[in-house]
């Protein structure tokens, strides 16, 4: 995808938030990224879960932003700047079989293609459920209308919330589809990438790793006490009512900010040595597959 036009690959991607960042190609990197904005100057930022695909979808010679979103919308945000210089307009919902689209599980991930291979772009959307769904263009290559979904792929047999509950063959949730003639045979295929299972694993260590995690275990019992003692010597001097004189009082207060800049220091180090600690700890990690589904027979 070149969302510039300089004739070099880029790549965008959505995020949880909701802002869209545009990562530009130069040579064989990519740089640092940047958000993508309104003609307005504010960033692109209308729902959760962002999904963005760059098509020029009406036609103008402009790469345009097709976005699902976590709550199942495919919004529709025209280029209003130029091929070089893209800036976006306001969200305008996408519609199919004269309804807003609306994919019940959620999570949508648009990608546009002529899956018919009528010279028409058509809109396919993976879900949350694990299904991909196809809407046929019976409009124009410049005014898209967009027929009711139809399923490519079902909703995921699998309960998928841990590697042994899985059988194979059975793909995950949250299906993100690309599409491709993969085996090179005239017929568009489906890449879908999921989240399909998960399992209890401890992070690989080194041996200097696990030097670093058995010296914090050590430390955090004796720090904790000290902690412990300091705090309460802080808590109780600063308790007691300031002494009248001058040089008393100014005695007492220099105490009682020794006092709170030990405890302050003695936490930042418990705290340090918590995150060494945690970084190591065993925890549930999830991780899912890109699974080939290998188009049959054409579309009808």
């Amino acid at each position: 995808m070149d969302l510039d036009g300089d004739g070099k690959t880029d790549i965008i991607s959505g995020s949880w938030p909701g802002p869209i960042t545009w990562f530009r190609r130069d040579g064989d990197k990519f740089t640092g990224g940047e958000t993508l904005k309104h003609a307005d100057g504010k960033a692109i930022n209308f729902a959760n879960g962002s999904h963005p695909f760059a098509f020029d979808w009406d036609g103008d010679g402009k790469l345009d932003l097709i976005v699902g979103t976590t709550n199942g919308e495919v919004q529709f945000l025209p280029n209003v700047g130029t091929r070089t210089a893209p800036v976006f307009g306001a969200p305008q919902p996408l519609a199919a079989g004269g309804k807003n689209i609306q994919i019940p599980s959620g999570c949508a991930a648009p990608v546009v293609a002529d899956w018919d291979n009528d010279g028409r772009p058509d809109l396919i959307v993976g879900a949350e459920d694990g299904s991909v769904v196809w809407f046929r263009n019976d409009g124009t290559r410049k005014a898209p209308r967009l027929a009711a979904a139809q399923t490519l792929v079902p909703p995921s047999p699998s309960p998928w919330r841990d590697d042994k509950s899985r059988r194979p063959g059975e793909w995950g949730v949250r299906a993100r589809p690309a599409v491709v003639d993969w085996d090179g045979d005239g017929k568009l295929d489906l890449l879908v990438g999921d989240r399909c299972g998960g399992f209890e694993a401890r992070p690989d260590a080194n041996a200097e790793d696990r030097a670093e995690d058995q010296d914090a275990t050590a430390q955090l019992p004796a720090l904790r006490k000290e902690w412990a003692a300091a705090y309460k010597e802080f808590a109780t001097l600063s308790d007691t009512p300031e002494p009248t004189g001058a040089k008393a009082l100014e005695a007492h207060r220099l105490q009682v900010a020794r006092l709170r800049g030990r405890v302050t220091r003695l936490k930042d180090e418990i705290t340090r040595l918590q995150d060494v600690r945690d970084r190591y700890q065993s925890g549930y990690m999830t991780h899912g597959y890109v699974w080939l589904f290998k188009r049959i027979t054409p579309a009808k």
